[in-house]
């Protein structure tokens, strides 16, 4: 999710919080959320939970899970994630570049961010930026990752970078372009190396993930969890000595309602009801060759099933620069299981 994307999905929490207050939207809210889609999201939860009170916006603390809490009529509180999303679930959470090493979900290798270091990642990024000669008036210091972002950020100008595109496809657009300036050719260049060699990077991590033994009974808990919209390492380390058991009562009173821009629509999901479904199932890391992802499978009769797929990624300008984090995404199976369950 780009800064851009990041504001309207703020934007629309608050003007859902502001809607359930019985208050009007703030112009400067309006401008950037997605409005509409707003009204019907904040229609929803109120049908959910008629009388609810004080409904608040938590989206930037770290003490809770979800972006909005609400005070039902019996006096619970209830935590909900709001995605707006053009179709489908979008992803499911942006954790800690670490979280597969943090919580022992594979025996004996180093962190991402330690293999990187390892690799002399950052150093090698910033000499191949510094091909480039830059504005005098650019922001950030010599060595810092602010400059290294804002280098990044200049080469995306250079190329025509289009929001919400794939960078590599302003890179190819230069490269196949006969009138493309030296400066666009060059920052094309430089652009393509760091992309092509983070990718092989992360394949060479993603390998050595998979020659270590796993451990199933952290990699269900650590699915499980983000399941139930533990997101952040802190509320992952809280919840995980709490047995597996016990874990739909602790994360009972959170929801996830989806809006779905594409069809105009709503959905609403309590991930806690899958559990019953899934606390038995074995799950377990399945690789596949040359990928930048890993895939979380659970048994399911005589075969094994996507539960969640999470993927290497840079959240800022372009791979191998900036915010370096897991995604994480939910399979086919989570559909499945809602239906059976709602």
């Amino acid at each position: 999710m780009g800064k851009h994307e990041r504001a309207q999905a703020k934007a629309t929490e608050q003007a859902v919080v502001a809607l359930l207050q019985g208050r009007d939207v703030p112009a400067e809210v309006r401008e950037k959320a997605y409005i509409d889609m707003a009204h019907r999201l904040a229609k929803h939860i109120r049908g959910d939970f008629p009388g609810l009170q004080n409904p608040r916006h938590i989206g930037n603390s770290y003490d809770s899970i979800g972006d909005v809490a609400v005070t039902t009529a019996s006096g619970d509180e209830v935590y909900i994630e709001l995605k707006v999303v053009k179709q489908g679930t979008g992803t499911l959470s942006n954790i800690s570049q670490n979280s597969l090493t943090i919580f022992d979900l594979v025996d004996g290798v180093e962190s991402w961010k330690a293999f990187r270091k390892a690799q002399n990642h950052g150093d090698w990024v910033d000499s191949k930026l510094d091909q480039f000669s830059y504005p005098d008036d650019l922001k950030g210091n010599n060595g810092t990752v602010s400059r290294r972002r804002n280098k990044a950020g200049h080469l995306k100008e250079t190329i025509g970078y289009e929001s919400s595109k794939d960078t590599m496809d302003a890179v190819r657009r230069v490269e196949n372009d006969p009138n493309a300036t030296q400066d666009q050719q060059l920052a094309a260049s430089i652009t393509r190396s760091i992309i092509e060699r983070d990718r092989k990077e992360k394949i060479s991590y993603v390998q050595k993930l998979q020659q270590a033994s796993q451990n199933p009974s952290n990699i269900k808990k650590f699915s499980l969890l983000l399941l139930l919209g533990v997101h952040k390492k802190k509320h992952l380390e809280q919840y995980w000595d709490i047995p597996l058991d016990e874990l739909e009562s602790a994360v009972e009173n959170y929801r996830i309602y989806y809006g779905r821009r594409k069809t105009n629509s709503v959905e609403a999901k309590d991930p806690s009801s899958f559990l019953t479904d899934l606390v038995d199932r074995d799950f377990r890391i399945q690789f596949n060759d040359d990928q930048t992802s890993v895939r979380i499978v659970v048994s399911d009769s005589d075969e094994e099933r996507l539960f969640l797929r999470a993927s290497l990624h840079w959240g800022r300008k372009f791979q191998g620069i900036d915010n370096a984090r897991l995604n994480v995404f939910e399979g086919p199976i989570l559909k499945e299981t809602s239906k059976k369950t709602t």
